[in-house]
């Protein structure tokens, strides 16, 4: 598991973000679904510049609603993420979290989950 992707998740722990999600990593698994929302994180793309000093990797919030009549709760819960990362935008091993553009969504499973995406470029010095 990558420190960076925990480091992110103990963040949005931290402000309990995440209670009552099943949180993944790297890769959306419906199969492992047990009716509560998910809530996945994953490296996106290029993953960000870098050089000897520091990174910038971003890291992709997705969360699903828990079913298409949780979607408006799953919208609010993505507007609340970006609001602590922009209020409490330094967190241990994470020098800064910067969100690129707004949240995207909703884009909807085939059994009208929603689906909410947030890319956040990180500032750190080890990955």
């Amino acid at each position: 598991m990558s420190n960076f992707l925990v480091n992110v998740r103990n963040h949005l722990d931290a402000g309990n973000l995440l209670d009552g999600y099943q949180v993944q990593y790297y890769k959306w698994n419906d199969a492992r679904r047990d009716g509560r929302p998910m809530f996945v994180l994953r490296r996106p793309g290029p993953g960000g510049a870098s050089d000897y000093l520091v990174q910038r990797p971003q890291v992709l919030l997705i969360l699903i609603s828990a079913s298409e009549r949780d979607v408006r709760d799953a919208e609010n819960s993505m507007h609340e993420i970006l609001r602590y990362l922009r209020g409490n935008y330094k967190s241990p091993g994470i020098k800064n979290y910067e969100p690129l553009g707004g949240i995207t969504g909703p884009t909807y499973t085939e059994d009208g989950r929603g689906v909410f995406q947030l890319n956040v470029q990180c500032l750190t010095d080890d990955q």
